[in-house]
């Protein structure tokens, strides 16, 4: 059973104790492509569950996605991979949609597609960068600090008010950026949002540990 629809990797593994419960060999699977994009060159499949299925399924997954990319035996990585880059697509859409409104208060918006198709590249390549600091943990030789992006964010959000636009996404990015800087990160690299957000991750959960 090969399963390509979008979910969770908690779904995932739900749905391979399901199977095995029936006797039946399971691949989870995400699809990185529009439906036009269905049996071309650009489009991928992310694969995870046991090898010998992934194995005895290939040639058949191959002539929908040329690409195919087996995670492992760990059925959730698919599903995880999907929502991570899912995350930063949806991330980028908000940005962009915003960033649309505030050129468009000020009539600027061929300005700003010529600009962010600049721009554009940069933000690909920072990618890697946030990755490396991360697993490097690495956030006291910033390129720019979180406070500077918490000062940032604020100024984005303020520009909303007084234009009289949206403002809930530069709220939220500001409000993510103030509440890194109050957790004691203000003079490290910007990407230590990860670690708040990390930080708040874990005091969620013993929150809910039994006999709290």
């Amino acid at each position: 059973l090969v399963q390509l629809s979008s979910g969770t990797p908690q779904e995932a593994r739900d749905t391979e104790t399901w199977a095995r419960g029936i006797s039946a060999s399971y691949i989870d699977g995400a699809i990185l492509a529009s439906p036009a994009r269905i049996a071309t060159p650009t489009c991928t499949f992310l694969l995870a569950g046991e090898r010998s299925a992934f194995e005895a399924s290939e040639p058949a997954l191959r002539i929908l996605a040329p690409s195919l990319r087996y995670l492992g035996e760990q059925v959730g990585a698919a599903s995880a991979l999907d929502c991570a880059i899912l995350s930063m697509v949806v991330g980028w859409m908000l940005g962009t949609d915003h960033g649309v409104r505030v050129a468009e208060t000020e009539e600027l918006l061929d300005e700003f597609a010529e600009l962010a198709a600049a721009v554009a590249p940069r933000i690909v390549e920072h990618v890697a960068h946030i990755t490396s600091v991360v697993q490097g943990d690495s956030y006291m030789d910033p390129q720019a600090t979180v406070k500077t992006w918490a000062a940032a964010t604020q100024h984005i959000r303020q520009q909303a008010i007084d234009a009289g636009i949206n403002d809930e996404f530069p709220t939220l990015a500001a409000d993510l950026f103030r509440r890194t800087v109050d957790a004691g990160y203000g003079d490290e690299d910007a990407v230590a949002l990860v670690k708040m957000l990390r930080n708040e991750s874990v005091r969620a959960a013993n929150n809910l540990a039994p006999g709290r």
